[in-house]
């Protein structure tokens, strides 16, 4: 099967003409003034479409993965949505139709992504449902609106890249270093021609402007390497080391990535989120388009959504002139229709394209076109050898749900243990007759207290005969220590990786069953693993270390801490995937003595020794202590209450229960115990007041907290003193 080879898919008009002063050559180093932040940042072994084929999960480009992304997790988690060269064969060498096994194989693929791409549209439309109830005045989302949103999803997955995303080249060798990405919007220049002109005394001057300008020329990094800006099946555009670039190479966050930045379109173009400004008067030329007398034209929304997505906002009403312009041309351009395929010779095929083509892309009338007839032919279908309904009738479960090997709730909230076991759920009796070591299990929710063990993983303790289970991901390693999964074998062997990862339900009976849910990481993971820092510890820098703004070593850097310093750790997080990489949240002072908090790398398994070393806490700057530590002395910032013990609600309402007696601010009170606790990482400090000699529970805080610092939240509850240390 072949198609044209314009590489419709990824013609969108987003390709950067940089206007440079100078000469400009293919080579790396004559584009030093533009290049220099791509140093490196080029696509290892650039490679186009499998074999020439361009059908479903095939095109090109593509590039190495490995340095792009996490190829192990992609390789455990998505194996169903990469398309391996191996199995694309041609009939021939002299002909390009695949083989009826290649064409399933495709189809196959195909099915499987166009299941994935429907899930997640209808969930995320019917959680904007929930969110705009108000601006949607409490009225259900109509079954049109619905399906019409599910099209348009399908529709730019296929526009922009035929359902590509992941692909395994046919070379031999892991796996890991096999996979490709596919990428898209290649860099581009022009330079700025010199240009003569007659001086004051009528001499021929050389000056080198911008009036004029060369053709487009493809920009390489430092190794010689073309440069992409966007990334995988919805093809985003973003900076080539923008936390949006890292996380779009995930097929789901692709997906769910695309789906946020065109539903911003969507609803402007349905009134659900208002259009202002000079937009509202542009989007008024084809207003009638969409909305008419009959009600919503859902044909002209995708369409008026897609150029918006395709071209900017201000591309709101391009269809309508895409329209009259394709009109034009096919009337002056007989046989060079944009969907044509066969051509009688090259020479036609060549002119044909160039007349559709606006730079190294096609124009957007050109995909506007294009996009209005996929809406009506929907080609995934043929090529899937299914319809889209029959499709979701043979394939949605008894809960009217596409089913994958992976939780899909798991992978959107970017979650590490997110595979799920094919055992079938049965009861604990059951359950308890089978070999539970070596295992994760999530509990049943129905089946405990309400709210306590969400998230939760649990591992079988045979020498207590119970589980023992906690609430937080970053502990995993710490509760699985205890199992046999050796490290290394975790890394490189496929089949132990896939065991480590993969989560069992566990239907436990709260009446017979009571699991030990543990998330204090002193009691879960202190001395667990060797070289964890836990929360409250002090550690002193063996080198200089930058301050990260996430756990990334490609994310922001906040600034640096110098070696032989002594910092607090706030809290800390372990990634199996590589290595145990250890990442610390520590809070330091800026130049203008500010608190900013952020992370650090302490090292993997085998040398964080190199990074950091347990420490006495600091005798001369209390100030760098923000976690308290027992013997401490403690002022109460607000009013509040002291516990008899730790509350099982939330935070916010854990004021009603247990209370001994009212605490004012004030009020001073020695450490005797830190235990942190529940999903939000409560900190609540065992303490005795030292007038009263009153002994209980109080909140300091929680780790968990996305709306201000540690350090802030810490301080709104309690403070140190100082001199007392």
């Amino acid at each position: 099967m072949t198609n044209n080879k314009t590489r419709f898919f990824a013609s969108r008009i987003f390709f950067i003409i940089a206007t440079l002063v100078g000469l400009i050559s293919s080579e790396a180093s004559v584009f030093q003034g533009i290049i220099r932040s791509y140093e490196n940042r080029g696509c290892e072994e650039a490679k186009g479409a499998i074999k020439g084929i361009y059908t479903l999960g095939t095109i090109g480009p593509t590039c190495k993965a490995e340095k792009l992304g996490n190829s192990q997790r992609t390789n455990l988690h998505y194996p169903e949505f990469i398309v391996d060269e191996t199995k694309i064969q041609l009939e021939s060498k002299t002909r390009s139709n695949l083989t009826d096994k290649s064409e399933q194989y495709v189809a196959d693929y195909g099915i499987r992504v166009a299941n994935l791409i429907d899930q997640m549209s209808y969930d995320f439309l019917k959680k904007r449902e929930l969110l705009e109830s108000k601006e949607r005045k409490s009225q259900p989302i109509s079954k049109e609106e619905l399906q019409s949103w599910m099209l348009f999803i399908k529709l730019i997955a296929y526009q922009e890249s035929i359902f590509t995303h992941y692909q395994l080249d046919s070379t031999e060798g892991d796996e890991n270093v096999r996979l490709r990405v596919m990428v898209g919007d290649q860099l581009f220049a022009r330079k700025c021609l010199d240009q003569k002109y007659k001086g004051e005394e009528g001499e021929e001057i050389e000056k080198t402007t911008c009036k004029v300008k060369s053709k487009p020329t493809k920009v390489l990094d430092t190794k010689g390497r073309p440069i992409y800006r966007s990334k995988g099946m919805f093809q985003i555009m973003s900076s080539l080391d923008s936390e949006l670039s890292r996380r779009n190479f995930d097929l789901v966050k692709n997906i769910e990535n695309g789906m946020n930045h065109v539903y911003n379109h969507w609803a402007r173009i349905l009134e659900i989120a208002p259009i202002e400004g000079s937009l509202k008067r542009v989007y008024s030329r084809c207003h009638r388009l969409v909305h008419t007398k009959k009600g919503i034209d859902y044909s002209a929304a995708i369409r008026s959504a897609y150029g918006m997505y395709n071209g900017g906002d201000y591309s709101i009403c391009r269809f309508a002139d895409s329209d009259a312009r394709n009109t034009k041309y096919e009337a002056e351009n007989s046989g060079c229709g944009v969907d044509k395929i066969a051509f009688k010779n090259t020479r036609q095929k060549s002119l044909c394209t160039s007349r559709q083509m606006c730079g190294v892309n096609a124009c957007p009338w050109v995909n506007d076109t294009r996009l209005k007839r996929i809406v009506k032919s929907k080609p995934w279908e043929s090529r899937t050898r299914i319809n889209d309904e029959a499709r979701r009738t043979k394939y949605k479960n008894n809960n009217e749900e596409f089913e994958f090997s992976f939780d899909l709730k798991c992978m959107r909230e970017g979650g590490r243990f997110c595979l799920k076991a094919k055992d079938p759920k049965t009861t604990l009796d059951q359950l308890l007759t089978d070999k539970l070591d070596n295992k994760l299990f999530t509990m049943d929710m129905t089946a405990v207290e309400k709210g306590r063990l969400e998230k939760s993983f649990c591992v079988y303790d045979k020498n207590i005969n119970n589980f023992v289970c906690t609430t937080q991901e970053k502990m995993v390693p710490c509760l699985r220590n205890r199992q046999e999964f050796p490290l290394e074998l975790i890394r490189k062997n496929k089949s132990v990786a896939k065991a480590y990862y993969t989560i069992y339900e566990l239907p436990a009976d709260e009446k017979t069953f009571k699991p030990i849910i543990i998330d204090n990481p002193q009691e879960l993971c202190s001395g667990s693993i060797d070289g964890v820092f836990m929360p409250g510890q002090f550690v002193e820098t063996k080198q200089e270390l930058s301050l990260f703004k996430d756990k990334n070593l490609k994310s922001r850097n906040l600034g640096h801490i110098e070696s032989d310093n002594v910092v607090q750790i706030l809290d800390f997080d372990m990634n199996v995937e590589t290595g145990l990489d250890r990442w610390y949240k520590v809070s330091i002072l800026n130049k203008k003595n500010q608190s900013v908090e952020g992370f650090i790398y302490g090292g993997d398994d085998y040398d964080w020794q190199n990074y950091l070393q347990e420490s006495a806490p600091p005798q001369t700057d209390i100030s760098r202590k923000i976690l308290p530590q027992t013997s401490d002395i403690v002022i109460v910032q607000k009013e509040y209450s002291l516990f008899e013990k730790i509350p099982d609600e939330q935070i916010s309402i854990m004021f009603k229960n247990n209370i001994i007696t009212p605490v004012a601010p004030g009020e001073k009170f020695k450490v005797l115990d830190v235990q942190i606790v529940g999903t939000d990482q409560i900190i609540y400090l065992h303490v005795e007041n030292i007038i009263t000699h009153n002994t209980g529970y109080i909140a300091a805080g929680q780790l968990n907290t996305n709306a201000i610092s540690i350090n802030a939240s810490i301080e709104n509850y309690i403070q140190i003193e100082r001199f007392k240390y």
